[in-house]
């Protein structure tokens, strides 16, 4: 468990304890290909049959947690796809049909979409 301390405008300090991702080391973020893949693995692994619930919770720490990965070009949408697609056929044969499985693939490719938009 880490503690970060934050100023707030009126000069209090407030603590704040979350469990530290494990592709973090010591706050900060590997940008190495390597250690996008081994996050994509351990999200497609273990959190994304639960993502479509609890997404929205956070202190699950249950987002696929790829955004700056995918932002700095380290890991493509394209792969997080075919690992997403590979899980889901394995799950689910050819049905394909898992609420959060699509809910990530929508949410990956209107992320997708809208850089694209912005012009990058």
């Amino acid at each position: 468990m880490a503690i970060i301390k934050r100023r707030c405008k009126r000069g209090l300090v407030t603590a704040y304890r979350y469990k530290s991702p494990t592709h973090c080391r010591k706050g900060r973020l590997s940008c190495r290909e390597s250690a996008a893949c081994q996050r994509l693995d351990e999200f497609v692994a273990d959190d994304i049959n639960d993502y479509d619930v609890s997404r929205d919770v956070p202190h699950l720490h249950a987002t696929s947690q790829l955004s700056a990965y995918l932002t700095i070009g380290t890991i493509s949408p394209r792969l997080c796809y075919l690992q997403a697609s590979k899980v889901q056929e394995k799950l689910h044969g050819n049905d394909g049909d898992n609420e959060d499985i699509d809910r990530w693939i929508s949410e990956l490719a209107w992320r997708d979409f809208l850089s694209s938009c912005a012009g990058r």
